[in-house]
């Protein structure tokens, strides 16, 4: 015999089930219904087509909890009865049956809505995450656009020579002094914000 809690751990199981099976059927159907026409897709997202999936989403989940609490034996009466005896009033087997089933089909409406509430925080998460990273994106780019232009005024085209990059001191290094490498800054600036934006 079921105790109280393992019957409505069973009931969420079995609603989280209809309502599962219930999506994928108005996957189906949607598809059929809206595969060709534009018109068609419209019509499928209008207010009156909701209603009406809502209604029948309620019908048919009331239909298949009856279906499985029949098939699995799930009898909320009797449950409650031994939790509390004499709390229930005495419901026939078949009844009791039948408004668990009913029960079951009537969860499915929250437990979806939930579902898609979750959903809905994992899509605003994702967007989150990429957005974040475009940001970094960009924020690496013009900064390397910055330090690309700083490097072009370092420079001065001597006759005879072209492009020739100044040093910062205005003097020519020391022997033995190694001249900064060409976009050297540009490097480390684009290895410290990989650090600190993938990191």
């Amino acid at each position: 015999m079921m105790t109280f809690l393992s019957m409505m751990l069973a009931l969420s199981v079995t609603a989280f089930g209809v309502e599962r099976i219930l999506e994928l059927i108005w996957v189906i159907v949607d598809w059929a219904l809206g595969a060709g026409k534009a018109e068609r897709a419209v019509r499928l997202r209008s207010a009156g087509y909701r209603q009406f999936k809502i209604g029948a989403s309620i019908l048919l989940g009331a239909l298949a909890g009856v279906l499985l609490a029949n098939l699995l034996n799930l009898r909320l009466f009797t449950a409650i009865d031994a939790l509390a005896a004499g709390f229930a009033f005495e419901v026939p087997a078949n009844w009791d049956i039948a408004i668990t089933g009913i029960l079951i089909g009537l969860l499915a409406k929250p437990i979806h809505d939930l579902v898609e509430v979750l959903a809905g925080l994992k899509d605003f998460f994702r967007a989150a995450s990429i957005h974040q990273r475009e940001a970094a994106a960009s924020a690496l780019a013009d900064g390397v656009l910055k330090l690309a232009q700083a490097d072009q005024q370092n420079v001065v085209d001597v006759p005879g020579i072209g492009p020739t990059r100044m040093m910062d001191t205005g003097f020519a290094p020391s022997p033995g002094e190694t001249p900064p490498a060409e976009g050297a800054s540009t490097t480390r600036y684009m290895d410290l914000l990989h650090e600190r934006t993938i990191h």
